[in-house]
């Protein structure tokens, strides 16, 4: 603990007090509801005052002192333009694991259902497969299996967490020469769909710029069957990148990125808290510090 708190050895000299902190002590400060908590209540003083007092009573809490004119400065900087960037409307994993029809009319995806079993390494209808109601659709980290209808195509579900523009690659293969081979869609729940490719024992790439998204808007990787499931194993990994995101401190740009197969997981049981307001993170930045946390 006193390791990765940094701890001054008493052996040694130390005339100053260093502003820096270790890995290990950011990312716990980061990451434990404890100091979350403590972030929340720092934050909530002060609400009624412009941004500048409210930096000051900030650092006379947790510093007792008062800022800089530099430090001010950055303070402000730094909670107006965090509340200038787009908020997730959605919390939780990127990826679901389903089932549903592609109606072709309105060119989406008009019934999804999640895939209620997760077997180690596949989502699927039950503890066996073929399941009684859900035949062979499965999925896994490098692809699946179609169901035995249009009604139970499978479907690889992103949910994009904030505006943006997407670039999206990947491979789609079929691999047998039985069965006549299986249809891979991309569809947008904003746009509709995206791509279209038939495939019988072969494979194409998936490869799409420019694709705009908000805020909890779903692309859906949909396999069905056509007019027969038999061999319709197929894979598909898909990439997607997010650019141009803006970086609230540097001013920089930053890109997100998604990877099927890298991301592939279970049902997510943990417990997840609301996201941090701008101020609430600018109060969980500010007792992170060394200055906070040691005291002499």
């Amino acid at each position: 603990m006193f390791r990765a708190f940094d701890f001054a050895s008493p052996d040694q000299h130390a005339p100053m007090w260093f502003a820096n902190t270790v890995p290990q002590q950011a990312l716990f400060m980061m990451n434990s509801p404890f100091f979350v908590e403590q972030a929340r209540a720092l934050a909530a003083k002060g609400a009624d005052l412009s941004p500048a007092e409210r930096v000051k009573l900030l650092y006379q809490t947790a510093f007792a002192r008062q800022p800089t004119e530099g430090e001010l400065k950055l303070g402000v900087q730094f909670v107006q333009s965090d509340a200038a960037l787009p908020v997730a409307a959605v919390s939780g994993p990127a990826w679901r694991y389903g089932y549903g029809h592609f109606d072709e009319k309105s060119q989406r995806v008009t019934a999804f259902a999640p895939l209620p079993h997760f077997a180690g390494s596949a989502w699927q209808g039950g503890k066996t497969v073929p399941d009684a109601k859900l035949f062979y659709c499965l999925l896994t980290p490098q692809g699946g299996h179609t169901g035995r209808d249009q009604a139970h195509a499978v479907i690889r579900r992103w949910t994009a967490p904030r505006d943006g523009t997407l670039t999206i690659g990947g491979t789609l293969a079929h691999g047998s020469a039985n069965g006549d081979g299986v249809r891979g869609r991309i569809v947008s729940s904003r746009s509709g769909e995206l791509a279209s490719l038939t495939l019988q024992n072969k494979s194409a790439q998936t490869q799409l710029d420019g694709v705009e998204v908000k805020s909890g808007d779903t692309i859906d990787f949909v396999v069905d069957c056509r007019s027969s499931d038999t061999s319709d194993s197929f894979t598909w990994t898909v990439n997607l990148k997010m650019k141009n995101i803006p970086d609230s401190v540097a001013g920089g740009q930053d890109t997100l990125e998604w990877d099927s197969q890298k991301d592939f997981a279970g049902p997510d049981t943990r417990p997840r808290a609301a996201p941090l307001t701008p101020w609430e993170r600018y109060a969980q930045i500010l007792l992170e510090t060394n200055e906070f946390v040691f005291v002499d």
